[in-house]
């Protein structure tokens, strides 16, 4: 069984383990690499059920290849925007304030609509 590896508009077919294909893990920083993996959990491609730890260190790994490959931070879902801005800031440079305020911006517009 295999998959297709998790990089923004990569359709090479990797192992279910495995998040990217090869090239694009090793574009994807040592710490992040590190946290990919200590959050692994053997099974969770069977069963479907990574942690939350797991996901938001995939989505920070995500994130750092794709701004590596000219995606802006605002063509990016916001859990992968949230996973960079908390596991890998520096990634984010001059833009992280900015991007930190888009997303308390988001953090209120939800708020306001659930008690609505």
């Amino acid at each position: 069984m295999s998959h297709t590896c998790h990089a923004l508009d990569c359709t090479v077919r990797t192992k279910p383990e495995m998040l990217m294909c090869s090239r694009h893990w090793f574009m994807v920083p040592n710490n992040l690499q590190r946290l990919v993996w200590a959050a692994y959990r053997v099974g969770q491609c069977d069963d479907k059920r990574p942690s939350e730890r797991w996901l938001k260190a995939a989505d920070a790994a995500i994130g750092a290849v794709a701004l590596k490959e000219g995606y802006l931070p605002g063509e990016l879902t916001v859990s992968v925007v949230r996973a960079l801005a908390e596991l890998a800031p520096h990634i984010l440079g001059a833009d992280l304030q900015r991007i930190k305020v888009g997303l308390a911006q988001i953090d209120r517009r939800r708020l306001a609509s659930s008690s609505e």
